[in-house]
């Protein structure tokens, strides 16, 4: 299953994006400029249902300090209807952002690879990979079942975010990568 997760506007502190074929889920993704601060709202049927955000202020300036951003992430928190359900944690590798969440039973890690390449795992494995294409479109691999098209939404949206939305470059390299492998994955239902 390929979802192609399509840019409906983009400026430098703000993206749209939606899903082709499924116009029910939409995001928007929101970044203070030279913070790296965001927050995504995520609605079904244009009623809001999710919103992932940062709160921590003192976090956030910390983050964007450069040794200590080496060593430091702001965390993401989950809200639905109003109500945290979830957060995130890092593991801080140089150059490459690997963020965890757990959102109820759930344990999703989020790992960006070379050349715009992002895997997601549930619970320990793997279960889409996406590609992000010179015009901020995405392309998801997808393991059928596995996760809903908003969780699919929210991490793409997250990626053009917090790691993309100011930069125009997509082939950037990382060395040492030791999940290489999860890049080029593909679902075997596919």
């Amino acid at each position: 299953m390929v979802y192609i997760l399509c840019r409906e506007q983009l400026n430098l502190k703000q993206c749209t994006y939606g899903i082709k074929r499924n116009p029910q889920w939409k995001a928007v993704g929101r970044r203070i400029l030279g913070t790296r601060k965001c927050k995504i709202d995520l609605y079904s049927d244009e009623k809001l249902m999710y919103t992932l955000k940062q709160k921590s202020i003192i976090g956030q300036i910390l983050e964007n300090i450069p040794v200590i951003a080496w060593w430091y992430r702001n965390k993401f928190y989950l809200y639905h209807d109003g109500v945290c359900c979830g957060s995130s944690r890092s593991d801080l590798k140089f150059g490459q952002l690997s963020l965890w969440f757990e959102f109820g039973a759930d344990r999703y890690h989020l790992l960006t690879h070379s050349f715009a390449k992002q895997s997601l795992t549930k619970n320990g494995r793997q279960v889409a990979v996406y590609q992000r294409f010179d015009n901020a479109d995405y392309g998801c691999h997808c393991l059928k079942d596995s996760v809903g098209p908003d969780i699919l939404l929210m991490f793409a949206v997250l990626i053009e975010t917090y790691t993309m939305l100011d930069q125009d470059c997509v082939s950037g390299y990382i060395p040492n990568d030791p999940y290489k492998e999860r890049a080029s994955w593909r679902p075997p239902d596919e």
